[in-house]
């Protein structure tokens, strides 16, 4: 270096122990920015190399799930229900009263909306996972109270054009709860299990199964209003040379639900109403004036089956709907008040109004169809 030059035309350097020499702190500093832009960018090319790869070799193990085409149709039918109710404490003394209340319910095939309801009521669900009106409140003797609601209910009436091919038998736990024995549905009945062996012939299709019984029991049922529930094991009798299914909504359901639970098909009870129009249809009932027999004319409580085929899901069976074999063939004419009711009579008013020290001496259901 000349020894007369500038000491501004040459960079500063400095010189560390071992005589080398170090660049100047600012070329460190853009050394280091450069280093650590490096790292980041290396970071990212390798997460997307890691992606990539993934996804080439994970795609080859996924299966591209394409929904099942369950032949299901559907149309939805509006209604207005109003109810009143009429409960009398006939004691010589005033009560605490407490008064369950069953409502349109609100499930696979049927939304309810409550738009009204006097007095107000706390809403419960019982065993059966049924919503249900709590009412609470005092009574004086002799005291009459009308308890009076409204709600609308959307029916989604379907019908299912069944491919065998694709239907499955339940799992263990659904089997379990769905398939046992009750005190109307007598699984371990002899007389019962041969009729169904009878009907299967060795059939190993649960929707098939389903619609045979149901095609077997349409054309057995006498149909007579009952004011007890017999259940499957007095239903069916032998009479003229011929096995008649004898009894209302509730013993022909008892005798294909257990036909069904035999089979090993989950099956249960459902009940509420079946309309007479779709416009229009009242039913009501004064129980200090008639018994059921009176009552039947302008009475509607019913019951119907209910089978699970997978991969439906519950399927409703109707064998009074014009006395015709229908499986999952739902119409209009059915608002469901619940499931599963073991103690449920079709022509029973206990079932959809259940006071405890009152009466309810009367009752009205007014359905008003929309559009």
């Amino acid at each position: 270096m000349d020894a007369n030059a500038s000491p501004s035309a040459v960079a500063p350097t400095e010189t560390g122990r071992s005589g080398v020499r170090i660049p100047p702190p600012r070329l460190l500093a853009l050394w280091d920015d450069l280093m650590a832009v490096g790292k980041l960018y290396l970071l990212v090319l390798m997460l997307g190399i890691i992606m990539i790869l993934s996804s080439l070799t994970f795609s080859r193990n996924v299966t591209k799930k394409v929904p099942l085409d369950l032949g299901i149709s559907v149309e939805l039918f509006n209604y207005t229900v109003k109810e009143s109710i009429l409960v009398e404490n006939k004691n010589n003394r005033t009560v605490n009263e407490t008064i369950y209340i069953a409502i349109p319910q609100n499930s696979t095939h049927q939304i309810s909306y409550m738009i009204s309801f006097i007095p107000a009521p706390m809403m419960i669900r019982d065993n059966n996972n049924n919503t249900m009106a709590y009412l609470s409140f005092t009574m004086g003797p002799r005291e009459r109270r009308w308890i009076n609601s409204t709600f609308r209910v959307v029916v989604k009436s379907y019908k299912i054009n069944f491919d065998y091919s694709i239907a499955r038998w339940p799992n263990l736990d659904m089997a379990e709860k769905y398939t046992g024995r009750t005190l109307y549905w007598d699984t371990y009945n002899s007389t019962l299990i041969e009729f169904l062996e009878s009907i299967a012939k060795g059939d190993d299709n649960p929707v098939s199964i389903s619609r045979k019984i149901a095609e077997k029991l349409a054309p057995m049922i006498d149909y007579v209003p009952l004011p007890v529930r017999l259940g499957s094991d007095r239903s069916l009798i032998y009479e003229g040379g011929r096995i008649m299914l004898r009894g209302d909504c509730s013993e022909v359901a008892d005798v294909y639900i257990t036909l069904a639970r035999i089979a090993g098909i989950p099956a249960r009870m459902a009940f509420g109403f079946l309309l007479e129009n779709m416009s229009r249809t009242v039913y009501w009932m004064n129980e200090t004036k008639e018994n059921i027999t009176e009552a039947l004319p302008h009475w509607g409580g019913h019951a119907w089956s209910q089978v699970y085929l997978g991969p439906w899901g519950w399927v409703d069976v109707e064998l009074l709907e014009g006395f015709k074999p229908k499986l999952g063939d739902y119409s209009w004419r059915h608002i469901i008040y619940g499931t599963e009711s073991t103690k449920f009579s079709g022509s029973e008013l206990e079932n959809f109004v259940l006071p405890s020290f009152s009466d309810a001496i009367y009752v009205r259901f007014e359905f008003i169809g929309e559009g």
